[in-house]
């Protein structure tokens, strides 16, 4: 068969186990992306495909941007696909690079617009699996880097897939040829201040011209990774697993922490993949070779009374008492100012910067929990630096009066979490601080009283 029939039939059979879901393609409308989409019309004129759409992301990079979206808006017209455009302004913060910021701002746009069942479908192919290979080689990577392109991954609330990473670019250009396929060319495709434009056109062809096929073999090992990868990650997660603890009772509530000394227990190289494997589950960024380094340094490997905090882009891990902690940057405190909760009116109360509390009368169930007497009064909501430092408090079951650093510090609260807590006043007297303690004084007895429920705000 010629390429046309083998590149709808390949096409076909890597989305069989979505051709009943709502096909969206991601059309650039060049190439790559005009040939899967033919491919897919084809597939539905044969009744392959129930749903068939295409989406365009103007990044208006290029002064031809706005020609751009017209052509793919005609091809779509003419082929009876329905189209949908959508603008983004790229901001290249953070120095990330203008191609993995215009990058982001795709799939953020992709992921918004995909509803749960849809499946994005994107044009790379196996040229652009070699080109991601080598990128990532030469930047830096690790053994997930080495797995390349993904065929499928999760977007989202919907599934991303490339069903042409078996085809070559040749294979592309012919069957673009053959149809006489229209497609634009982005000018800064040959701009090889781009690393990938110079891998396109100045490093591969090269190796290629000494190593003929080097594309397909480099696409072949990235096939062959991913297998590896997924067997060393069954492993690794089990490791992972056992050298992970809860402290619900630190305000973290079922958040995994990573024991220092169970985690030392193992060679240099599998905590390194223990750390990483730890950070992706909670869909943590993994710092690189050089930051982990450091990261072991200054954090797993510190004096045993250190508490140091060790930062990269989105993430923040700390270690306290022994345990890793890993979290996306807290936001700047926000002053607060004076809060009062009419609780008996409003048994719902929530607050930007305190969170949610909630009052509920205790059921059987929560005997095991103290329950707090409440004056039927307005309460004052405070936070630590509202609170005199030297006032001494007295909390139901504990001997003595301390201040509340030394509760705070008696419950083993984290020093980086004690000024988020909400504590509840009536008058100048402390009631309780929800999901702590209750003070002495409203201590309710047997079944009488209250519960009061606190969720802390998100800081993500």
């Amino acid at each position: 068969m010629g390429y046309p029939a083998d590149l709808t039939e390949i096409a076909g059979r890597e989305l069989s186990p979505w051709l009943n879901s709502p096909i969206v393609v991601a059309f650039s409308g060049g190439v790559d992306s005009t040939v899967l989409l033919h491919l897919l019309v084809e597939l539905k004129k044969c009744q392959k495909i129930k749903s068939l759409r295409a989406v365009h992301v103007n990044h208006g990079l290029s002064p031809n941007a706005r020609y751009w979206v017209e052509h793919c808006q005609k091809i779509c017209c003419e082929w009876g696909v329905p189209f949908h455009v959508e603008e983004v302004k790229v901001k290249n913060n953070g120095g990330q690079g203008l191609e993995q910021a215009a990058r982001a701002a795709r799939y953020e746009i992709f992921e918004r617009l995909l509803s749960s069942g849809d499946c994005l479908v994107q044009g790379h192919h196996q040229n652009d699996q070699a080109e991601t290979l080598l990128f990532r080689l030469f930047r830096g990577t690790g053994i997930d880097g080495m797995t390349g392109i993904p065929r499928s991954r999760p977007l989202g609330r919907s599934v991303l897939v490339r069903p042409l990473l078996s085809v070559s670019r040749d294979q592309i250009e012919c069957y673009a040829s053959k149809h006489n396929l229209p497609h634009i060319e982005d000018e800064s495709n040959h701009d090889q201040h781009f690393s990938r434009n110079y891998l396109r056109h100045s490093l591969l062809p090269a190796v290629e011209k000494r190593w003929p096929g080097a594309s397909v073999r480099l696409s072949a090992l990235a096939d062959e990774m991913v297998s590896m990868n997924e067997q060393l990650a069954d492993y690794i997660a089990e490791l992972t697993r056992s050298v992970l603890q809860t402290r619900p009772e630190w305000l973290l509530g079922n958040q995994p922490l990573v024991d220092c000394v169970k985690l030392q227990g193992f060679k240099p190289a599998t905590q390194k993949q223990i750390i990483r494997f730890w950070l992706k589950s909670q869909e943590l960024p993994v710092p690189g070779r050089e930051l982990l380094d450091n990261l072991f340094t200054q954090a797993v490997n510190a004096r045993v009374d250190a508490t140091p905090l060790f930062c990269w882009p989105g993430c923040q891990l700390r270690r306290y008492q022994g345990l890793l902690v890993a979290a996306r940057p807290s936001p700047e405190s926000k002053p607060v100012g004076n809060v009062y909760w009419d609780w008996s009116a409003q048994p719902d109360f929530f607050h930007e910067t305190l969170g949610i509390l909630r009052v509920r009368a205790r059921q059987i169930d929560d005997l095991g929990v103290q329950g707090v007497n409440l004056p039927v009064r307005i309460l004052e909501i405070r936070t630590r630096e509202k609170i005199d430092p030297s006032m001494k408090i007295s909390v139901a079951g504990r001997a003595g009066r301390k201040t509340l650093k030394r509760w705070l510090q008696a419950f083993n609260i984290p020093p980086w979490l004690r000024n988020r807590i909400p504590f509840l006043f009536f008058k100048d007297e402390m009631v309780a601080a929800p999901g702590l303690w209750v003070c002495d004084n409203y201590r309710a007895q047997g079944e009488e009283g209250y519960q009061i429920i606190w969720s802390a705000p998100a800081i993500d």
